[in-house]
């Protein structure tokens, strides 16, 4: 069965609830304001079955709006989502004020296809009808409904609706089903509490499909969510998908915390502060220069904005126009999402356009490379979406997280990736099934910070032969803790293949023109250096202190003690600690020490324990076991040490 949704629109007061309630026997103004003043006020729900006809079977969602100026915000709220329109234009009245703005708000949503319903056809003469059929016609010009169909009907006498069905089963033929790919998205339009169900919200699913039990959130919140019942349209369903209207009995969610704006998700997407967008200006009298303000509407949320015009001082009528739009309360977007721009006063529309781009980096200047990218990723569908938000991330990204900022799976991810040309614009590495994604240029700036890496070890060492190791090169450029040495290691084996790098025979890599520095009293300084630590016994050596006999026996600088130190320390034979070096053989011996104790017996070790059991002093005691517990072998509680499971493995492994 074929699932779509479709919207009223009109003015006011030109029977669009009757001609719905004639078509379905659902009367949408539920509220008793509504029935007092004869308008609706908020969207009203029903339904339509049309049966199998030379295709499948329909079952239509409709939406029925209000079409008073001052209710503006529930039409757009009810208008999100949807897969066509039906105009209603009275043919007593002709096309109104509010008809004009609904027409464009309806392009604006990007609404492509439906039909009009000349309504009330009982009340006007011959010529006023074909007056109206005129004035419709000359109005629907250069609209989303220029084509429309333009279909005469009487709700009152009942004329007319075997050809409003007709003409609404043609649309149907035309517009494709919603695919179900990507994230469960649904704004949240009513919400209300059941006797013996609990808490039900209802929206309109934009895309996914949800499911009985599922885990869902509410956005931009993030709180957590279960689904126990679904409804469609009054009856009980396992499933609900994209182009349907739903209703979800779920656990989790208070009613009094509702907020217009919010909706439901199959996952924590991205909070949306500012994005770039394509928009188009509507009306006569509009101008939008470089900066404005305005309220924006996107589904059923309204915000205060700030636009800033990228690609020209003042955007023209009919004309789209590149922007950032910075929001005052945030929302969740994804790329391709629709929104309205309306004056502060609230009585005439701007303009809408659609969310190119719902996380951008901030542009501080129109630069022409801004825009250039901008409109790449508006002609270049998913594939430019994915590389440019590859190319905002300093380090590799998931390609699940990409997924979810540019709302899409993962599986298209990776077909999209694995089908660019040459990878010429996105590099990927796959770590434990995981793949990892930068942009090409992003990827550069990375290379070159690792090059700088490399060139600052052999500063820092220029006696250094063993080369700067895959995980020294994550720590330093942050790579993600769950992939850090494999990303590091594709650094590193790029540059080599550039010739840029070496590796060494033992494993780490150093510049490729890197000579180590051939000097008889630096090599004898690491020679004495050695024999120090070799006799310090349980001391902790001074950095003063070093120098000190350092200079006295080789007259060098302090700039060459610490490159002494930094080899020592890149050749595992000292370790820093707080107030100065240590001799890593002290350090291992200690450890063991300790650490077999702690296995061996119950409860922990206080530092006087441990002093006495390596017969040291109590400072460097100290220095020790802070060395312990930033490796994870030990973790303090209180005044006593304990063994981890790290150092239980380690004795474990060390014991055979």
């Amino acid at each position: 069965m074929k699932r779509l949704i479709m919207c009223t629109a009109g003015h006011v007061d030109h029977g669009k609830t009757t001609l719905v309630r004639t078509l379905t026997g659902i009367d949408c103004d539920t509220h008793p304001e509504e029935k007092r003043r004869g308008i609706t006020i908020n969207p009203g729900f029903a339904y339509l079955d049309l049966p199998a006809e030379n295709g499948p079977a329909v079952r239509l969602g409709i939406v029925d709006v209000p079409g008073h100026h001052r209710f503006i915000r529930n039409m757009l709220a009810g208008a999100c989502g949807v897969d066509f329109a039906l105009l209603v234009v009275a043919a007593d009245d002709g096309v109104m004020p509010q008809t004009h703005e609904h027409l464009a708000l309806l392009g604006l949503l990007g609404v492509k296809d439906g039909l009009v319903c000349l309504s009330k056809t009982d009340l006007a003469t011959p010529e006023l009808l074909d007056l109206a059929y005129q004035d419709v016609r000359d109005a629907l010009g250069g609209s989303c409904l220029e084509h429309a169909e333009i279909v005469p009907v009487s709700a009152q006498e009942g004329t007319g609706l075997a050809e409003t069905c007709s003409a609404i089963r043609g649309v149907v033929a035309r517009v494709a089903d919603r695919s179900c790919d990507g994230p469960f998205r649904m704004y949240i339009d009513r919400v209300f509490s059941v006797a013996g169900f609990g808490t039900v919200v209802t929206g309109s699913i934009l895309s996914g499909r949800v499911r009985q039990n599922d885990s869902l959130f509410i956005l931009p919140r993030g709180i957590a969510i279960r689904v126990r019942r679904i409804e469609c349209h009054g009856k009980q369903v396992a499933e609900a998908s994209a182009g349907e209207r739903a209703s979800l009995n779920v656990l989790g969610f208070d009613p009094s915390t509702f907020e217009h704006g919010m909706m439901l998700a199959d996952r924590l997407l991205p909070v949306t502060h500012r994005f770039d967008g394509e928009l188009t200006v509507v009306g006569q009298r509009t101008r939008l220069r470089l900066h404005n303000q305005a309220l924006l509407y996107t589904g059923t949320q309204q915000t205060s904005c700030r636009i800033h015009l990228l690609d020209c001082n003042e955007a023209q009528v009919g004309g789209k126009s590149l922007a950032q739009i910075e929001l005052e309360r945030p929302c969740v977007l994804l790329p391709g999402d629709r929104f309205i721009l309306r004056n502060a006063s609230k009585d005439a529309t701007v303009g809408g356009g659609v969310c190119v781009d719902p996380h951008p980096l901030h542009h501080k200047r129109r630069t022409g490379n801004v825009v250039e990218q901008l409109r790449r990723r508006v002609a270049g569908g998913l594939a430019a979406a994915v590389v440019s938000e590859a190319e905002k991330w300093v380090t590799p990204g998931k390609a699940s997280e990409i997924a979810n900022a540019i709302g899409c799976t993962e599986t298209r991810i990776r077909e999209v990736v694995f089908g660019l040309s040459g990878g010429q614009e996105v590099t990927s590495t796959q770590v434990d099934g995981e793949l990892y994604l930068h942009g090409c240029t992003a990827n550069g700036r990375l290379l070159e910070a690792a090059r700088r890496c490399v060139a600052q070890y052999h500063r820092d060492d220029p006696l250094g032969t063993r080369g700067i190791m895959p995980l020294q090169i994550a720590g330093k450029l942050g790579l993600p803790s769950a992939a850090a040495c494999p990303l590091a290691e594709s650094l590193l084996v790029g540059l080599v293949r550039r010739g840029i790098l070496r590796q060494t025979d033992r494993g780490g890599y150093v510049l490729a023109t890197f000579v180590a520095k051939d000097s008889g009293r630096l090599r004898e300084a690491v020679g004495f250096t050695r024999q120090l630590f070799a006799g310090a016994g349980m001391s902790v050596l001074s950095l003063a202190k070093i120098e000190y006999n350092v200079n006295a026996r080789f007259r060098l600088g302090a700039k060459e003690v610490r490159a002494v130190l930094s080899h020592l320390v890149e050749e595992g034979e000292i370790l820093p600690v707080d107030d100065g070096y240590v001799n890593n053989e002290l350090v291992a011996r200690c450890r063991l020490r300790l650490l077999r104790h702690l296995v061996e017996h119950d409860g922990g070790i206080s530092v006087a324990e441990f002093r006495d059991l390596v017969d040291g002093n109590r400072r460097i005691c100290l220095d020790l076991l802070a060395v312990y517990d930033r490796e994870g072998m030990t973790r303090r509680q209180g005044d006593l040490r304990f063994a981890t499971d790290s150092g239980r493995a380690f004795i474990s492994q060390n014991s055979r």
